[in-house]
């Protein structure tokens, strides 16, 4: 396990974790230098933070989540500095595999699970913002509502999935971890 004083523990990370964090990261990002870029952030930042942590039940499940978040921070950056919405594709001829392109498609699945899930007026909205790239305002003109009401949609609808995904990856990190 990661012991607290010894330098050794970063490498012991990075060997212990990084190929599968780097797969991971490799399929949400689809890019090399993206993805080693992410898991070292990561895993220094982990490192770096060892004295606050606690001792996890689970230390990949622990960096899974940290490195899921993550991700999902720069995909979310990304897109705000008006980059395109990044759906979770399956792409094998890439180099991942078989496994992991089944678990990008279970992931696909899921997420369209998730928006389905929203009120049918929130979905409509989220998707006109989300993956037809619409500002605020021209989803408001063009449904006939205000501004206000578009970003609380929004703001709903991210909430919402933010729980479901959440939910949903902690279950599969039991059952399957």
């Amino acid at each position: 396990m990661l012991k607290r004083g010894n330098s050794r523990g970063l490498d012991y990370l990075y060997d212990s974790y990084g190929g599968k964090l780097y797969n991971m990261s490799y399929a949400f990002l689809k890019s090399k230098e993206d993805a080693e870029e992410a898991i070292q952030d990561v895993l220094i930042k982990v490192w770096h933070n060892r004295n606050k942590l606690g001792d996890p039940c689970s230390l990949g499940g622990y960096l899974f989540k940290i490195t899921k978040n993550h991700l999902l921070n720069k995909i979310r950056d990304k897109s705000r500095k008006g980059g395109s919405f990044v759906e979770l594709n399956v792409d094998v001829a890439d180099g991942i595999r078989t496994d992991q392109a089944l678990m990008m498609e279970d992931m696909q699945q899921i997420l369209t699970k998730a928006i389905e899930g929203l009120p049918q007026r929130r979905q409509q909205i989220f998707k006109m913002s989300r993956m037809a790239h619409l500002t605020n305002i021209q989803i408001a003109i063009k449904l006939g509502i205000t501004e206000k009401t578009v970003e609380n949609q929004i703001g709903r609808a991210l909430k919402y999935l933010r729980i479901y995904l959440n939910y949903t990856y902690s279950i599969l990190i039991f059952l399957f971890w």
